[in-house]
């Protein structure tokens, strides 16, 4: 690493030759300038001036104070440590140093031994202060940038669903017009079967024909109502069964049926998604709300054999963030003194994916963290090697 560069100011001829030579023996390069406006000059033409040796008695030009004083209210040069050199040490007189912004003083009417090792350190802090600088710079570019990109997700993601609940709004309307012509069309067969028996009317096979019509109809409309819900679970089921991320070729013999699961999440969407996804895994209790929630666990605490196992919550809800719901359950638990093998595993499944975000939920208590949109096959790896 280079020594660096250094300005001496001094009006002094012969101190200033010293301060150079003994400098210059430390592998410094050193700048000279006897008045203020070469001073001035120096550091325009020179950016990469690490510090500066500035004589406080100046008698023919401006004072020293007055010319580290310029120096500090240029925003270009104010970064840069001065080193005031004086021929007096009184207390008044060092504390002007500091009060125009000096970083250090040299008394020169002593000998100037250490003068190099205190322009070292200088020097050395100095760097250190930009290597810092540039640092949080470049942790604020990435910090926005992150925030932009999360931004962008949130407002597609925000986009995606307003159009996914459109889409079961829809259906919703087309499976009740279709109900409703189903039993309107049932009626008339009905009416036709009591006209068939009073009449003898042999157009049965007719009708049969409708009845097959309408089913196949219910069917379809139906099978778009199950499709609602893929691009929420991400599933590809069409791909390779085998390897769906839904509703996978799961032995639910292997699993048993009885434990209890409280799933939270103020999006009724989400929770119907994640009822699909574990159904097999037991009963499922769910609350648009995390305060209920909290005292429906409670309340199941009390009961004997009919305790909660698992927990699966999103972070951001009314009047109770999903941290807070875990940490309350956590602190419910120690109060009750529960075995860390009998505590409740805690999921967290939101759309926030920061580092900071995940952090904070593991030391609420939560034991696994996954992000949306659902993925259908992590959430069910996780709860077979994690959970049951």
């Amino acid at each position: 690493m280079e020594a660096g560069k250094i300005l001496a100011v001094d009006d002094n001829p012969l101190d200033l030759k010293t301060i150079t030579l003994i400098l210059q023996n430390k592998d410094y390069q050193v700048l000279q300038a006897s008045t203020s406006t070469e001073a001035k000059s120096l550091l325009d033409q020179h950016s990469d001036i690490e510090l500066i040796l500035l004589d406080l008695e100046m008698p023919e030009d401006i004072s020293g104070f007055e010319l580290c004083q310029i120096i500090k209210d240029n925003e270009k040069t104010a970064h840069i440590p001065v080193i005031f050199l004086t021929g007096t040490a009184d207390p008044e007189t060092i504390t002007h140093c500091f009060k125009v912004g000096a970083t250090d003083y040299i008394d020169k009417s002593k000998k100037l031994a250490h003068l190099a090792p205190r322009v070292s350190l200088r020097i050395k802090s100095y760097r250190d202060y930009c290597s810092f600088i540039q640092a949080k710079e470049i942790v604020q570019k990435m910090s926005s940038d992150i925030k932009g990109n999360i931004e962008r997700r949130c407002l597609k993601l925000k986009e995606e669903l307003q159009e996914t609940r459109e889409h079961q709004e829809q259906l919703i309307a087309n499976v009740t017009q279709l109900c409703q012509k189903s039993i309107s069309k049932l009626k008339q067969i009905e009416l036709t079967a009591q006209s068939i028996e009073a009449k003898g009317n042999l157009d049965l096979a007719q009708k049969s024909n409708d009845i097959l019509t309408y089913t196949q109809q219910a069917q379809h409309q139906l099978s778009e109502t199950k499709e609602f819900f893929n691009p929420l679970i991400n599933l590809d089921c069409q791909k390779n069964k085998s390897e769906a991320k839904g509703f996978s070729n799961h032995n639910s013999s292997e699993i048993p049926t009885q434990h209890r699961i409280l799933v939270v999440d103020d999006d009724p969407v989400c929770i119907e998604a994640l009822k699909l996804i574990i159904a097999d895994y037991g009963t499922i209790d769910t609350y648009n709300n995390p305060k209920k929630a909290l005292e429906a666990y409670k309340k199941a605490f009390e009961l004997n054999g009919e305790k909660y196992e698992l927990i699966i919550s999103d972070q951001i809800m009314p009047d109770m963030t999903g941290n807070e719901l875990i940490q309350s359950i956590r602190e419910f638990e120690k109060q009750k003194e529960v075995l860390d093998e009998q505590k409740i595993k805690a999921m967290m499944v939101t759309q926030i994916d920061e580092f900071s975000q995940i952090i904070e939920s593991i030391n609420a208590g939560v034991d696994i963290y996954l992000s949306k949109p659902y993925d259908a096959k992590a959430i069910r790896e996780s709860l077979d090697k994690q959970v049951f």
